[in-house]
């Protein structure tokens, strides 16, 4: 197993590939929106999210060394992901919250839905916390939704941040 250390990260291609942010070797010679694309890809992949979110939390109050062509813009993935409000969808992740299903949740879509509208009627601190997340995401703050359910989850916080009211119901 190997050990990732958050205090370097990488962006000479092909030099550390257990690096989120360190491009495959043919990479060499890509531009900078080449690279900034390959970033937005690995961020939907859970196992790079976890990774970059962690090196970006880390970021915030560790030294980081990050070298290589790339390091401007690895750098400023890693301030705006320190900053970021995670949305994790996927059953038993790490951090769980409201959106997050237990972890033997394989229902669909529909059935995603209706776990969260559970929750957001019979759990008042959970009623709370989306609504909060709901009105960060309508006054713009940087909320990144990843995991399998992650439409679902923004249909939900599009829906409160239109009106304020979600049909729980439903």
């Amino acid at each position: 197993m190997t050990v990732i250390s958050y205090r370097s990260v990488t962006t000479v291609p092909g030099e550390d590939m257990e690096d989120p942010f360190c491009p495959p070797a043919e990479m060499h010679g890509a531009t900078v929106p080449v690279y900034l694309d390959l970033m937005h890809q690995r961020i939907e992949i859970p196992l790079y999210a976890q990774r970059m979110l962690g090196i970006g939390r880390f970021m915030m109050s560790e030294e980081v060394t990050i070298t290589g062509l790339f390091a401007p813009q690895a750098k400023a993935v890693l301030e705006g992901l320190g900053r970021a409000i995670y949305i994790d969808t996927s059953p038993g992740c790490p951090k769980p919250g409201p959106f997050s299903p237990h972890e033997r949740f394989t229902g669909k879509k529909d059935a995603y839905l209706q776990l969260i509208r559970r929750r957001y009627k019979q759990s008042l601190s959970m009623k709370q916390e989306i609504e909060k997340l709901a009105r960060y995401w309508r006054d713009g703050k940087l909320i990144r939704v990843i995991g399998p359910y992650k439409c679902a989850a923004i249909h939900i916080l599009n829906c409160l941040s239109d009106n304020c009211v979600w049909k729980a119901h439903h």
